[in-house]
């Protein structure tokens, strides 16, 4: 008696062990995990034709700016920013440099 008693009790807790983690995997799965990335800098890149200019209102549509909204200001600031950079006010095509989101925010 003592025997089957056990076996019941064990069986009914092993049950309640397995549906219980059946119920946590079904949660799992329903919940959608996302992940923000911000971006910290952006690598601009010189092509054929650029101008300083140019090259504000390309960083403009990558931050989502308007790019008609760009001011004398905002150019000189990229000049600055390349000036520092590369020691030198020259564009070279295929040049890279980076430019820092929270500078031009």
């Amino acid at each position: 008696m003592k025997k089957s008693i056990l076996k019941i009790f064990a069986t009914t807790l092993l049950m309640l062990t397995v549906l219980s983690f059946d119920i946590q995997a079904k949660d799992d799965n329903r919940i959608v995990k996302t992940h923000n990335i911000d971006v910290a800098q952006i690598v601009m890149t010189i092509q054929y034709g650029d101008g300083f200019f140019t090259l504000t209102r390309r960083l403009f549509k990558v931050l989502e700016k308007d790019p008609r909204n760009v001011t004398w200001d905002d150019v000189l600031l990229l000049k600055t920013i390349y000036e520092e950079q590369k020691g030198s006010d020259k564009l070279e095509v295929g040049e890279k440099f980076i430019i820092i989101k929270n500078e031009f925010i």
